[in-house]
């Protein structure tokens, strides 16, 4: 008699990036250069420890009409998450790696290369958007590095991993009371975006493919634009989505009059004490951004852009509205129902934006081997859609645009992020 597999509930979340696979590929990206070799054995065991100890990443998403679930599989092979890459050609390695999608339906929603080149090693990570967000992609590889270091030093993993509920609930539970229930009344569609702009992209073809075009901030300029944000009242994020809206307004031909709506990422982690999730999880909002009459230089876009984003700062909820409507929902209704029913009320923007933070070398150096750069970036989209993403390494910054397309729309991401560098170069200049 076969032994029935243990379910994992699907939480809200992973249902919602369920349903918006239509939009992107829904897998997280990171990348991290090391000036020389680590052990690749002892990175195998750490990221083999992670997987076992986390069931949701090695288990396969189950959809059903009434409740979706996962089903933990015990039947999986390293393979199914960790490759070792020797290679002379580290750019195709890493390209061909880190474009791939982790599918839902995969016995493992994590994947993890170690590539070797020259002497140096690459640590890649491809997550599922269901399982985890960025956020928790952070606590991955982080965690894997410490393991790495504990391992070598005293034989063993004693660091203790998270392992506490996946439910988005959490999100409230270092509330006040009053601030609780006004909190999960918030079921206002924060999804009702006009989506004017068009992004020039070329016809889809069968085939179009998954790609990552990346553009460098130097330390200097980032310190600089900082800076002078700073004199102007505007934080560094304000600066780039206004140097991002000014590139949108030009490589769409639209005019200054003209209302461009973004969503900008919001990690709800800011309400949770220490900033983590209990345990892995998704936990991302979305802070929506309006912009027109944006004028005819930098200083006045920003103008535009702060004001905007103010009034989103402002509010003690920002990024939890929407979650109790979607809560209701999936509560109330059977998965396929409540599915259809917030597909007819959702309206994914043209236009996002990530500022998906800090990385820090000093907390991924790993043994003798030092960490000389890395960059992260989000789901991969499809067209029409357009995301924006920037990761701040020390103080550098890889700006990046994944989508899936050709090699025509390869150089049109490209010149969307050179106007951007542009746009913050002239900010400098002003």
């Amino acid at each position: 008699m076969a032994v029935k597999k243990e379910r994992i509930p699907a939480e809200m979340f992973d249902k919602m990036q369920y349903i918006l696979r239509n939009y992107y590929d829904g897998t997280m990206h990171s990348v991290f250069y090391y000036d020389k070799t680590l052990n690749e054995d002892v990175v195998k065991k750490a990221v083999t420890y992670v997987v076992e100890n986390f069931k949701i990443y090695h288990s396969t998403f189950h959809k059903s009409l009434f409740r979706s679930y996962w089903e933990v599989n015990e039947n999986y092979t390293e393979d199914d998450y960790f490759k070792f890459i020797e290679t002379d050609n580290l750019a195709k390695a890493e390209n061909d790696f880190i474009t791939q999608q982790v599918d839902e339906k995969d016995v493992c929603q994590i994947k993890v290369a170690l590539i070797r080149c020259n002497g140096k090693d690459t640590l890649c990570y491809l997550i599922n958007h269901m399982v985890s967000d960025g956020g928790d992609l952070r606590y991955i590889y982080l965690t894997i590095a410490k393991l790495y270091n504990e391992y070598l030093e005293k034989g063993a993993f004693e660091t203790k991993l998270k392992d506490g509920t996946r439910s988005n609930l959490q999100v409230y539970d270092a509330m006040t009371p009053e601030d609780r229930k006004a909190a999960m009344n918030l079921k206002s569609n924060v999804s009702s975006v006009k989506n004017i702009a068009r992004f020039p992209y070329t016809k889809s073809l069968k085939t179009d493919k998954n790609m990552i075009v990346k553009e460098y901030l130097s330390s200097d300029e980032f310190l600089a634009i900082k800076a002078k944000g700073k004199e102007k009242g505007a934080s560094i994020n304000d600066v780039f989505v206004a140097a991002y809206v000014r590139a949108i307004y030009d490589i769409c031909k639209l005019k200054n009059e003209d209302e461009v709506n973004m969503s900008c990422m919001v990690d709800l982690r800011r309400y949770m004490p220490g900033g983590q999730t209990v345990g892995i999880t998704n936990m991302t909002g979305y802070m929506p951004c309006s912009t027109k009459n944006i004028g005819n230089s930098m200083e006045e876009t920003l103008k535009v852009v702060c004001e905007s984003n103010a009034k989103q700062k402002a509010d003690k909820f920002m990024g939890l509205y929407s979650i109790p409507l979607l809560n209701l929902a999936f509560d109330i209704f059977p998965d396929g129902l409540a599915t259809f029913c917030i597909r007819l009320g959702y309206k994914n923007p043209i236009f996002g934006m990530s500022n998906i933070g800090i990385i820090k070398p000093e907390l991924l150096k790993m043994q003798d081997a030092t960490l000389v750069d890395g960059w992260s970036t989000g789901a991969v989209k499809y067209k029409p859609y357009v995301q924006f993403a920037m990761t701040t390494f020390d103080t550098s910054v890889t700006m990046t645009m994944a989508s899936r397309g050709n090699e025509g729309d390869a150089v049109i991401l490209k010149q969307m992020l050179e106007m951007i560098h542009k746009n913050l170069q002239d900010f400098l200049a002003e």
